[in-house]
């Protein structure tokens, strides 16, 4: 359970500061009137009380409601749903109740972003989208090799790693060798972590680790390994030609399209193996693509363009907003 112990003080000492800054935005924007100090689209806002856009930030309830079903859901297959299992390995739990705190604490982090919504807060709204993509893949990994599992304190020191060199990147911007550098970071991990993954955990030859196992397997091993860094050396190399604005979101990215082609492995070595499917994971697989789609166009489309403020150090925004009940395309809304 160490996951999940784990992140609930990650949690509470990561989100009291958050709540507490833009607190203090929202006071400030209020009591002076500088609507420069957040970016608004105030044709699509509702006001409500001291908030200005309480309709943006009500709209993340429904992660901390899904995450508390979730939690309620893991907890009953835990004490009600395991009764038959007298046998085999343990069922494991703790990476279920971490994926269910995370998605009610991405909630609460995505809302706190939304009260003033900037670019020096931005990270705020991504931060635990890492560790849920990251979560993720280590339960699909898990399923397939139930006795294996990452220590809970490295991954959350990977992933304090990525937190702490978005803030670098956002405070201190990044030049052509700060992109280099980044390649090679990126190269690295991605060797390293795939070099474990290929021997179960361990270093190669280290304490007479022997790679075995089914034929076919290894070699979809082996595809997976050569995909999966020759994916990452081209990303990481586009990355330093262009050196995208949103490094937060390029970071997000870059997850997503690693867990997305362990997810594609998974499926396509189910069906070399020819092993057994199900009707319901089925179901859920075309329900999640089906979401999946609409999900990444909404929240990929460049609907903000962030300007640099030199005086404030603020970085305020150019805002189109596509909303409902009201529609707005191209309407810039900076303040005088």
């Amino acid at each position: 359970m160490l996951y999940s112990w784990n992140i609930i003080p990650m949690a509470v000492f990561y989100t009291l500061p958050v709540i507490q800054l833009v607190y203090t935005y929202q006071v400030i924007l209020n009591n002076t009137g500088n609507e420069e100090i957040c970016y608004y689209n105030f044709m699509c806002a509702n006001p409500l009380g001291q908030l200005t856009v309480f309709n943006n930030v009500f709209s993340n309830t429904g992660y901390i409601l899904l995450g508390i079903l979730y939690l309620i859901i893991v907890w009953w297959k835990a004490t009600h749903g395991n009764r038959s299992q007298g046998y085999g390995i343990k069922k494991y739990f703790g990476l279920h109740y971490a994926l269910g705190i995370a998605l009610i604490m991405e909630g609460i982090l995505s809302g706190s972003y939304h009260v003033c919504p900037n670019g020096s807060n931005y990270q705020f709204d991504t931060s635990y989208m890492y560790i849920m993509v990251c979560l993720m893949t280590l339960k699909l990994f898990q399923n397939r090799h139930p006795d294996q599992l990452a220590s809970a304190h490295v991954t959350y020191i990977c992933l304090a790693v990525f937190a702490t060199i978005v803030v670098f990147v956002l405070v201190f911007g990044t030049q052509v060798l700060d992109w280099i550098i980044l390649l090679f970071v990126h190269i690295g991990i991605s060797f390293i972590l795939t070099l474990l993954y290929y021997n179960e955990g361990h270093w190669p030859c280290s304490n007479g680790h022997i790679q075995n196992g089914h034929e076919k397997l290894m070699r979809g091993k082996k595809f997976l390994i050569a995909v999966v860094n020759l994916l990452n050396l081209s990303v990481a190399i586009a990355a330093t030609v262009v050196q995208p604005k949103d490094f937060a979101t390029y970071l997000l990215s870059v997850l997503i399209i690693n867990a997305g082609l362990y997810v594609g492995f998974y499926i396509v070595m189910k069906v070399v193996l020819r092993e057994r499917w199900t009707v319901y994971p089925i179901v859920y697989a075309i329900v999640a693509v089906c979401l999946w789609v609409p999900a990444l166009f909404f929240f990929t489309r460049r609907l903000t363009e962030w300007k640099h403020d030199e005086l404030s150090g603020i970085q305020l925004a150019n805002t189109a907003c596509v909303c409902v009940p009201c529609i707005c395309i191209n309407e810039k809304q900076l303040s005088v």
